[in-house]
């Protein structure tokens, strides 16, 4: 069974990769005037679904082997299995069983969701429920964002469109919404927003796990 320490590492590291594949791309369109070619495009928007879906998959990891009391935290805190768990296996039929809507079996919490994911940490209860609670819902946060963008990606129609745009505060028109544009945006600190969204991720994550 895998540790939280290597559930944070993997997920740091696709985190970076997501960024540093499209980097070159971003500074290429610089001296080109904000041109890209084709393939480019596809690649920084690949990886802004990739950088969501390793997200979830972190969030997901992290709380099913905090419930099963999964070895220590980064900071070598022990975890203690949560009531009614034994096995990794016991731990979405305990927690389908938790909520008080019933569940199909197949069910399960969209885990990039920081609400969801509070909800699904509170509901096992986990010996370090405080920690994960309090990192996922920490504010300002840029997670819907990028929920957000990559919705856009997979779907591209005006609705998506206009749910980023909203989110992100861009001013072009539904109609006119760039992923490629959204991505390589300058934030307030000086980083462009592909990178914050790492940066604060990654950060999440381990404030997570301490």
């Amino acid at each position: 069974m895998r540790s939280l320490r290597d559930t944070f590492k993997t997920f740091a590291v696709d985190a970076h990769t997501s960024f540093r594949k499209c980097e070159p791309i971003y500074a290429g369109m610089i001296q080109r005037s904000g041109q890209a070619i084709g393939w480019q495009r596809a690649v920084c928007e690949l990886e802004t679904v990739r950088l969501w879906d390793a997200w979830s998959r972190f969030v997901r990891q992290a709380i099913i082997l905090s419930a099963v009391g999964c070895g220590v935290t980064l900071t070598g805190i022990p975890l203690q299995p949560a009531n009614g768990i034994t096995t990794v296996h016991d731990v979405l039929p305990k927690l389908r069983s938790r909520y008080s809507k019933a569940k199909p079996p197949w069910w399960e919490p969209n885990w990039g969701l920081p609400r969801q994911g509070i909800d699904a940490a509170s509901l096992l209860g986990i010996s370090n429920v405080a920690t994960v609670t309090a990192a996922l819902g920490a504010t300002p946060s840029p997670i819907d964002q990028l929920r957000l963008t990559r919705n856009f990606v997979a779907h591209r129609n005006h609705a998506s469109a206009f749910n980023a745009i909203a989110e992100i505060g861009s001013i072009v028109p539904a109609s006119d919404f760039d992923a490629l544009n959204t991505l390589r945006r300058p934030t307030s600190g000086g980083v462009l927003l592909h990178e914050y969204w790492v940066i604060y991720l990654i950060a999440t994550a381990e404030a997570a796990l301490q």
